[in-house]
């Protein structure tokens, strides 16, 4: 499956985040997935993983774990300059962006996570909504791992 190369941003690395709650949502299995590119476009890091199927596992869960698991891999590089984070997600964008209030759901302790990250580490960060057809590189390494393991995909 050939997917779009993701968003470029001049002067910044870009991420993009996905996951995904199979096959159904909530209570199914979360898959999730990131890929971090230089300022040219060029893949730097990917990575993928799966979250047990349980009653608290949501789309947002597994959201805010690609995200999380994103913000570590770019500390990890100790790149210079800055990241724009892209999601498909609007309540990570906006929740991590300030706009949105964090209320109640499964997520909130990942979302703690996460924030604690990027308030300790104070990475120079961006996070911007994209549509679902730019973000299909983190998409696809989402639902891939979610299918090698056996985690049928409903379809919608």
């Amino acid at each position: 499956m050939t997917s779009p190369q993701p968003t470029v941003s001049s002067g910044r690395h870009v991420a993009h985040f996905d996951g995904a709650c199979e096959p159904r949502n909530p209570g199914g299995f979360g898959g999730w997935g990131f890929v971090i590119c230089d300022p040219s476009g060029v893949e730097v890091s990917t990575g993928s993983g799966l979250l047990p199927k349980g009653p608290e596992m949501t789309n947002n869960v597994a959201e805010y774990t690609a995200a999380l698991e994103c913000l570590r891999a770019w500390i990890g590089l100790e790149r210079p300059g800055g990241i724009v984070i892209h999601g498909d997600s609007k309540l990570v964008i906006e929740q991590m962006s300030r706009r949105w209030q964090v209320k109640q759901g499964a997520y909130v302790a990942v979302y703690r996570e996460l924030r604690a990250l990027v308030d300790a580490a104070k990475p120079d960060v961006a996070w911007e909504w994209v549509s679902r057809d730019l973000n299909a590189r983190a998409d696809e390494l989402s639902k891939r791992e979610l299918i090698q393991h056996g985690v049928v995909i409903a379809k919608r």
